[in-house]
């Protein structure tokens, strides 16, 4: 059901809350929560509309992994027709051969343990 909330003769184009005529913002019994969620979104730094995401840690190839296959994932975007941007495949080729570095400097420093552990 749509919001009956009405202003200058157009209606509030929300859907209505569940046992209420009204949708969360022009609901008189959701006011304050209303006003509070506005200040909570109102005092959230954005920065060019980006929201920033919390450090990592960045010193060695184990924790760059996760890092480098979610920044792939969320590059690889298509067109409707199926194609990829022309930056876009540039910055995967990129983030793939890094990734590809990590794995490498992973697998010998785990061959390095393993010589260190057998000399010991």
């Amino acid at each position: 059901m749509q919001c009956s909330y009405e202003k200058s003769g157009k209606r509030c184009q929300a859907y209505a809350m569940k046992e209420s005529t009204f949708c969360f913002t022009h609901n008189p019994e959701t006011k304050a929560k209303h006003l509070q969620a506005v200040r909570r979104g109102g005092s959230a730094k954005y920065e060019n509309g980006l929201i920033p995401t919390e450090p990592l840690d960045l010193t060695t190839p184990v924790t760059l992994l996760p890092l480098l296959a979610d920044t792939i994932n969320r590059v690889r975007k298509v067109d409707f027709d199926g194609s990829i941007d022309v930056k876009r495949a540039n910055c995967i080729a990129n983030l793939v051969a890094k990734m590809i570095e990590a794995q490498k400097l992973l697998k010998l420093e785990e061959r390095v343990v393993n010589l260190e552990k057998i000399l010991q």
